[in-house]
């Protein structure tokens, strides 16, 4: 388990080494979006007429995007869970079969899970690279027991960047994201504790 001082420094290190990253991503976006900057032309040189590349640029990312959704998401069925042997384990498989797929359907229908994925899709098109968490959620006195996908702004994610590879990262760290009534505790208790020169920053790292 890291402690606070570590965790600050990979914040930093990977902070120093995004920021090269930050305005490449950006005009990215600003192109998809159709903002130019002053030295780009978008009239051709032989019509002199707009090119509009940018609305090229958006079809390329949905029509990619397209692909991959026929490609992992039409078929929801295309995967399988296979036992080892030819006596217990196929009834073990079919059974884990059915859970995963329930709890699946479970989170298209109450955590817009398809809604998330196609924003990973367009953020890995986009900026080059997404990332979410899954996990189970387990809450007695609100009756939550079930698994829980987040997909978290790029901005709030703090990854090995000097890493080749998303397995030889040392750290992942991620803010943790709040809802609204979370967010209102937070002020009231800032305002309560208004004369304490301490700020504590939680952040969870993986």
């Amino acid at each position: 388990m890291a402690d606070i001082s570590h965790i600050k420094s990979w914040i930093q290190e990977s902070t120093e080494i995004r920021s090269s990253y930050d305005s490449r991503w950006a005009k990215n976006l600003r192109l998809m979006k159709g903002i130019f900057s002053e030295k780009e032309r978008t009239d051709s040189i032989v019509r002199k007429r707009s090119k509009i590349f940018f609305r090229k640029i958006w079809a390329s990312v949905w029509r990619i995007t397209a692909s991959l959704y026929e490609l992992y998401l039409k078929d929801p069925d295309t995967f399988r869970i296979e036992g080892r042997d030819g006596f217990e384990d196929p009834v073990k498989a079919r059974l884990l079969q059915f859970m995963v797929e329930y709890r699946r359907d479970r989170l298209m229908r109450t955590q817009s899970l398809f809604k998330k994925f196609i924003w990973g899709f367009q953020n890995i098109l986009g900026l080059g690279w997404t990332v979410g968490k899954l996990s189970w959620e387990y809450n007695q006195a609100t009756g939550v027991d079930g698994p829980r996908f987040v997909l978290y702004p790029n901005e709030q994610v703090y990854p090995d960047l000097s890493a080749e590879t998303k397995e030889d990262m040392q750290y992942i760290i991620s803010q943790p994201l709040i809802n609204l009534p979370q967010l209102r505790r937070r002020n009231e208790e800032k305002a309560n504790y208004k004369n304490n020169s301490r700020t504590l920053y939680r952040c969870g790292a993986a």
